[in-house]
C-alpha cells in the first residue's frame, strides 16, 4: 500500500481514536514514507502521533539534519527494545525513553507506577479495544467493575 492509501485509511476512522502509533520494524528506516505519514496525520485530522524507535533520539537528530519528524510526532518512545527490561509502561523496556515533542522542542517525560496512561474503549457491539498497558492491578480492576455492570469478558 502507498503511504496515501493508509493514510486515508487512518483518516476514515480518525472520528473513532485518538492518535496513532507507530512502531517496529523501524519506522526511521523508511524516512521519508514517514515524514509524509506523519505530515498528513497532522495537518488533515486531529489524531496525535506516537512513534517508537530504536534510534536514541540524539542519533535521530544526528541523522536526519532536517528534523521534520519533531514537528509532526507527539510523542517519541526511542531506545533499543530490551526484552529483560520489560517494565510495563508505554516505553515497553525501562532503558527507553518518552518524549513529548511540543513545536518542534523535545522534552522527556518520566513514567513511574502513579503515571501509566492507558485507555479502554468498549463499543456497543462488546468489542473492547484497548490502548497502552495498564499494570496488572488496574487490568484487575477494571475486569471487576465491568463485572458489577453485568460485562463479563475476559482479557488474555
Amino acid at each position: 500500500m502507498s503511504v496515501y492509501e493508509v493514510f486515508k485509511f487512518v483518516e476514515s476512522v480518525s472520528d473513532e481514536y485518538d492518535g496513532v502509533t507507530i512502531s517496529g520494524g523501524e519506522p526511521f528506516q523508511q524516512y521519508e514514507q514517514l515524514i509524509a505519514f506523519v505530515y498528513l496525520i497532522k495537518t488533515r485530522t486531529k489524531l496525535n502521533v506516537q512513534c517508537y524507535t530504536g534510534y536514541e533520539l540524539s542519533e535521530l537528530l544526528e541523522t536526519h539534519s532536517d528534523q521534520l519528524f519533531l514537528n509532526y510526532i507527539d510523542f517519541l518512545v526511542d531506545g533499543r527494545f530490551e526484552k529483560d527490561l520489560t517494565d510495563n509502561t508505554l516505553s515497553g523496556s525501562s532503558n527507553q525513553k518518552l518524549y513529548e515533542l511540543n513545536n518542534g522542542v523535545p522534552k522527556e517525560i518520566n513514567f513511574d507506577q502513579k503515571n501509566k496512561l492507558w485507555s479502554l474503549k468498549v463499543t456497543t457491539e462488546g468489542d473492547i479495544y484497548l490502548a497502552g498497558v495498564p499494570s496488572g492491578s488496574d487490568l484487575n480492576n477494571l475486569v471487576k467493575e465491568l463485572n458489577t455492570v453485568g460485562f463479563k469478558k475476559e482479557f488474555k
